[in-house]
């Protein structure tokens, strides 16, 4: 059975955390941790993010904040993993452990609006950064510089992010890493790892309950106790942040919308699409 991957961040010798710039035909999808935090700037791709036991929509220029410990993976839609598809995915992400921050950060005045960054990383963050060209620019410029001007940069980002949670930011998970850890925390990723790569055909319980190694009831007891939400609900919001995506940013029927989202009768689509946002598939389309 799949188990959550552990990854080993490995820094180059002249600096003390990792900045890399990935671009790919899709991004990796296989959930997984770390020991730093992470900083993750979409440039280019489309798609969700996976963080704990929340799912939020991946687009450019948004950045996303994900604290020590937390599972995550970040999916491209499906087109780019056609033959056929030109479009590439660009990422620019930072990873950086506690050990780079002043000793007993969370106590120094100076690092208040740092050690309220690390605190909402814990459940993950989002920022849409397409009206901050600044902070863009600042996290680009990490890929040049060197040194401690590297260092003194990196403070100044976290320090505006601390500022930001205050007034923003959308929180990924309900779930932090110490609400994941322990014995559960692979199976709740084989079972989010399995919806993730089938939610847009028909699922049984008893095809999640098997990947996981679970019967379909102590499945669905485990994931209710993990969550706070049945394992239908959670497939039913990804499916539904996936047509809202669609809705906003093609012209595609809404009919086919609702098929590619995993839903075999449009009825039922139009009924979930509403109470979910307070809007018909079509009035969403008119609004965003």
């Amino acid at each position: 059975m799949k188990k959550i991957e552990y990854e080993v961040v490995h820094n180059s010798q002249y600096n003390s955390f990792n900045v890399e710039q990935m671009v790919c035909k899709f991004f990796p999808r296989q959930m997984h941790c770390h020991q730093e935090h992470e900083l993750v700037l979409i440039l280019a791709g489309h798609g969700l993010c996976f963080a704990g036991d929340g799912v939020i929509e991946m687009k450019p220029f948004h950045l996303y904040f994900i604290g020590s410990g937390l599972p995550h993976f970040f999916r491209s839609d499906n087109r780019y993993y056609q033959d056929d598809c030109e479009d590439m995915c660009h990422s620019c992400y930072i990873q950086f452990k506690d050990q780079i921050l002043p000793g007993d950060y969370h106590n120094m005045p100076g690092c208040t609006n740092i050690s309220k960054l690390i605190k909402a990383g814990e459940n993950g963050i989002e920022w849409d950064l397409s009206q901050h060209p600044q902070m863009q620019e600042s996290i680009m410029k990490l890929t040049s510089c060197r040194g401690f001007e590297r260092l003194h940069l990196l403070y100044w980002i976290l320090d505006e992010l601390g500022k930001w949670t205050i007034t923003g930011g959308n929180r990924i998970s309900s779930l932090s890493k110490s609400n994941l850890k322990a014995n559960g925390e692979s199976t709740y990723c084989r079972i989010v790892e399995f919806i993730d790569l089938k939610f847009q055909e028909p699922i049984t319980l008893e095809e999640i309950a098997d990947h996981a190694g679970m019967n379909p009831s102590a499945a669905c007891r485990y994931f209710k106790k993990k969550t706070g939400e049945s394992i239908f609900n959670f497939l039913l919001r990804i499916r539904l942040n996936y047509a809202k995506r669609k809705l906003s940013e093609t012209d595609i029927p809404v009919s086919s919308i609702a098929y590619d989202s995993g839903f075999n009768n449009i009825g039922n689509f139009n009924v979930q699409f509403k109470k979910f946002t307070g809007y018909t598939p079509s009035q969403y389309r008119d609004l965003y």
